[in-house]
């Protein structure tokens, strides 16, 4: 991390990194994007939100961040987009820190089975969410009716979900989507 100019504003990780190295972050005020393929904790999720210039952030294989460690992410009021993939120790009220990111206008959640219906209520609560992706998590047709009537939400894609008549029912209430 030492390599990288103060000024650099995308970074993707994608090589096993500890906590330790991921805090040469910290500097990169500037830092816009940012994608990590390796496990991080709670305590990396720390180093993260101390990026005030962050709007979009893809955490894959983050099987220890907590719903603790999520809420600390409501310190980068710029985020916009976030994407979740094997974060197993996130519940539904974990979620609920979503409508607390004020920038947020995409969501991707994938391959966290452990989420329920109940975590659609604090999805569907973020008010600038406009691109929803669900892929390969635990929910069904009364997840998506929450959805219902949402005044931005435009772009939804759900894919491995196990999801019936009543949910297609329920998309066309959901008024930008197209």
């Amino acid at each position: 991390m030492k390599a990288l100019p103060d000024g650099t504003t995308r970074v993707s990780i994608d090589f096993k990194l500890d906590e330790k190295e991921l805090a040469g972050l910290e500097r990169l005020k500037s830092l816009t994007d940012l994608v990590v393929h390796c496990k991080l904790s709670d305590k990396g999720i720390a180093t993260l939100a101390k990026l005030p210039a962050l709007e979009e952030l893809g955490l894959y294989d983050c099987g220890e961040v907590t719903d603790e460690g999520l809420a600390l992410l409501t310190a980068l009021p710029k985020l916009g987009v976030l994407k979740l993939e094997h974060a197993a120790k996130v519940s539904d009220a974990g979620l609920a820190v979503l409508a607390k990111l004020p920038a947020l206008t995409e969501l991707t959640l994938e391959s966290m089975k452990q989420l329920t219906d109940a975590c659609m209520a604090h999805v569907a609560a973020v008010p600038s969410l406009e691109e929803l992706k669900l892929f390969q998590v635990g929910i069904g047709d009364a997840a998506v009716a929450k959805l219902a009537g949402h005044p931005k939400l435009s772009n939804l894609n759900l894919s491995s979900l196990d999801l019936g008549d009543a949910a297609l029912e329920k998309l066309a209430t959901i008024p930008k989507l197209s």
